[in-house]
């Protein structure tokens, strides 16, 4: 299980710190931002892990498991994304 503080700051930046989880350290923020051709997310996250013992071998993988998440979830986001846009404007997706 893992537990983070989310805090909003206006218009359009989310950021996550992990207060408890499978690694030491983590920090990640989503900046929202218009452009010409519509709009753009960005994603910075920093991983850290203890390199203490079996984490560092397990460093790679824990930060390529969390990038996997990241991506994964974001497909997910823009699938449902262009599903909502289609249905408003009566088309399918």
């Amino acid at each position: 299980m893992t537990l983070e503080i989310v805090h909003f700051v206006a218009p359009g930046r989310v950021e996550f710190t992990l207060l408890r989880g499978p690694v030491p350290d983590a920090k990640e923020a989503f900046v929202l931002s218009v452009v010409p051709d519509g709009t753009v997310l960005d994603s910075r996250a920093e991983l850290g892990v203890d390199l203490d013992g079996l984490e560092r071998l397990s460093g790679g993988t824990a930060a390529q498991r969390w990038g996997e998440a990241v991506a994964n979830a974001l497909a997910a986001i823009k699938v449902e994304s262009d599903r909502r846009a289609a249905h408003e404007h009566g088309r399918r997706p």
